[in-house]
């Protein structure tokens, strides 16, 4: 964790995580350059705690043109097991009985949700199984965006 505040009667808490380690090796083959440089997710309560703001901030490589070397297909995405209705391109409702969370998209306006299902991959020879009821909400760029804003409301 790269930095914290509690939440106090005049603050709402926020906690900063540094994931640079993971990402590091993520690049495709062949990149002389390999993963991010930098990833960090933050989260922050709004004041009255009743929504959370997510940020997640990447530094990737830089090619040759300036642009972002083998990061066209920037993604943001989560697994659950609720019901999930995509709204738009910048929102999902997810749904479990009469509990619902609204997943909106702040920034970039760029990109749009997605769903797919989840399969557990086995040692070989076995084949991958399905994840009993896991999906995988993800929210994809078109293009290479360096900071995303999610909204996260009950």
């Amino acid at each position: 964790m790269l930095r914290a505040q509690p939440a106090d009667h005049l603050s709402p808490g926020y906690a900063v995580v540094n994931m640079s380690a993971a990402y590091a090796k993520q690049g495709k083959r062949g990149m002389k350059k390999g993963g991010a440089a930098r990833v960090e997710r933050g989260f922050a309560f709004t004041k009255s705690f009743e929504q959370l703001l997510v940020v997640d901030e990447l530094d990737l490589p830089l090619g040759d043109s300036g642009g972002a070397k083998g990061a066209r297909n920037v993604s943001w995405s989560m697994h659950t097991v609720s019901v999930i209705d995509l709204e738009a391109h910048t929102g999902a409702v997810l749904r479990q009985g009469d509990d619902a969370l609204y997943v909106t998209v702040l920034e970039p306006a760029a990109g749009k949700f997605t769903l797919r299902s989840v399969e557990v991959k086995l040692a070989p020879p076995q084949d991958p199984v399905p994840a009993g009821g896991v999906r995988k909400l993800l929210h994809n760029d078109t293009c290479c965006e360096i900071r995303k804003y999610l909204l996260l409301t009950p």
